[in-house]
Order: structure tokens, then sequence, then C-alpha cells
């Protein structure tokens, strides 16, 4: 319910919904990003802590040229630099790094992308630290044709593959439920208009005014989506992360017959981008919680001055009738 109160003000600057007519939220969150972190400017370093030979100090300077130059050709410069932004707008965003094994087994990696907060959780809010978290869960939605590559190699494929498809439901959008008829408890005085429409209602109440509103626009999935949860555990038999893939309604992908890191070992593949800190919470804070009010203030003044210039336009010249002026004509002078 925060990030889509956070998402509705920077795209409308209004709670209500409707569009202002002066939105600073989104330009001061962009401009702050690009004042944080430009992609142009980022260069990796590779330094050492002891004195090398110079032979050793040119290698570290061609690894780490090598390094910035894989983050230009995979998009991850400038794949970080939107990280930053959704960061500032929610609080935190999470960058997952995805690697692979080339024809002769080496590591290398292949791309990345970018995690929100809401499809993922920690097993410990109270800690900053993401590498200090003893479990880590991220939840992907994955078609049919992605489903059928994760569990072709497990024993009774077939048989699997249909459990995961009659199982599964339609997702539109960003895997959020698709019924509004959830059991509500309330004591709260339910207020069906649009002055609150960003706080979640119980399902049943229903919009019956035709007041203009201008919702966030949303991808829509054709296909059907599988949802698929991939944790990643600290082993201390190991010393290294065990990573589990269960595909809803739990069929067991990974780990298949022996516990393995699907990333480097010792390591997992996420980073969290996060522009302001805030100690004891793993989220962070949105930048946009000082600005709402002086938004809404803005937004009502200029409201204000639109209405004014409107009555100057449209002014009455004159009151028709012979009764006189009465009190609704006066109140509308």
């Amino acid at each position: 319910a925060a990030y889509r109160q956070y998402a509705q003000w920077c795209e409308t600057g209004r709670a209500s919904g409707g569009l202002a007519l002066g939105n600073l939220l989104e330009g001061h969150v962009d401009r702050l990003a690009s004042h944080l972190y430009s992609p142009t400017e980022l260069r990796f370093a590779i330094d050492y802590e002891n004195l090398y030979p110079k032979e050793w100090l040119e290698k570290g300077a061609a690894a780490a040229r090598v390094v910035s130059r894989e983050w230009e050709r995979k998009n991850i410069d400038m794949l970080f630099g939107h990280g930053v932004k959704e960061s500032l707008k929610y609080g935190a965003c999470i960058l997952k790094q995805l690697a692979g094994r080339d024809a002769e087994g080496n590591f290398q990696l292949r791309e990345a992308r970018l995690v929100q907060p809401w499809c993922y959780g920690v097993y410990d809010e109270s800690g900053n630290s993401i590498d200090e978290q003893e479990a880590l869960v991220e939840t992907v939605l994955l078609n049919k044709h992605q489903v059928w590559r994760r569990v072709r190699h497990l024993p009774d494929a077939e048989k699997l593959y249909k459990k995961i498809l009659g199982n599964a439901r339609k997702d539109e959008g960003l895997g959020m439920p698709s019924s509004f008829m959830h059991q509500v408890l309330s004591t709260a005085i339910l207020d069906p208009s649009l002055q609150n429409a960003t706080q979640p209602r119980p399902g049943g109440i229903v919009q019956l005014s035709n007041d203009a509103n201008s919702p966030i626009l949303s991808p829509t999935v054709a296909p059907e989506m599988f949802p698929m949860h991939e944790i990643y555990v600290w082993d201390d038999d190991r010393d290294d992360y065990l990573t589990i893939q269960i595909i809803e309604p739990g069929v067991l992908v990974a780990p298949l017959m022996k516990h393995s890191n699907l990333f480097v070992r010792e390591h997992h593949p996420y980073t969290l981008i996060q522009g302001n800190f805030v100690a004891n919470y793993f989220w962070g804070r949105s930048e946009i919680t000082d600005l709402m009010m002086l938004q809404s203030w803005l937004t009502e003044h200029l409201d204000d001055a639109k209405r004014l210039m409107g009555q100057q336009v449209d002014k009455i010249m004159a009151f028709p009738g012979y009764d006189g002026i009465t009190d609704d004509i006066y109140a509308l002078f």
C-alpha cells in the first residue's frame, strides 16, 4: 500500500489520482538520482594494499578496464542508474546479477536486472546489510515456456509440468492478486469516494461517480504466469549459500540431488541500492515522504489560481429577474 501511494504521488502529483497542474516530484527524484550517480563517470579501479612490481599494477589496471567495459556492453551501468532512481522513489531497489558458465565451464556475467522491493524479502528487516541476512527470497513470474526449461531435467518432468499448469492462475500486470474480494475486519468508516483512493479498501466498494481519474499504466501480460520463489540460504555446513527454487504449487526445482549455489561460491547475486539510509531498517526511506504535503500545497494553490482565473474570464455581467438579488444569486456572484 505504501509503494502504491508513492507511485501515485510521483505519477500524478495528487493523492486522489487526478493529474496535478504542476507535478514536481518526478523531476526532483530524477534530478537527485543524476547527482548521486552518473553512468558516464563510472570507472572501476583495482587497488592493492601492499607494494607490487609495475607489471602487477598494469595487470590490475587492465582488469579494471575490462570490468568497466563489461558493465557498458551489458548496459548494467544504465540499469544501476535506473535502480538509484527507483530507490529514491520507494526507499530501496535490488540489482540482481545473472551469471552463467561458458563452453569451458568458466564463470561469466551475462546480464543484470532490477528487483522491486515488493517482490523481495529478507530474513531480518532490522539489519541494514544484505550480506548479513540468513536468507533472501525473490518472487518472479514465469511463462509456461520458462517453467518447462526449469523442470524438464527433473524426474517425472511432464507430470510436474502439468501439475504446475493446472494449479496456476492468470496474472495481469506485476503479479498482484487478481481478485478484489478479501476478508477484511475493519472498524474504520468506509470512504467510497476518491479522496483517499490510495488507501486499500475492502472488496465490494464500487466507485459510482464519474470523476476524472488518471490511473498509473502497468504492463498487461497475455500469457499465463506462474510464480516462482528463489531463495538463498546460508549453509553453515558448507560455508556457502544454498539456492532453493520452488514453483507454485510447491514443485521443488533446486537443489537437485546435491546442495549447490547457483551463483558464485560464497556469494549471492543481489546488491542493495538505497538512496536514503535508515538505521536498523533494511528498506530505507522514500525521498518523496517529506515532499508529498508540499506537493499537495502547491497543487491546491494552483487549482485555486486556475479557478480564480476562470471566474475572471467567465464572470457575471448582470443579474436577471425582477425579484431582486436573492441569496442564491448573490452566492453565485
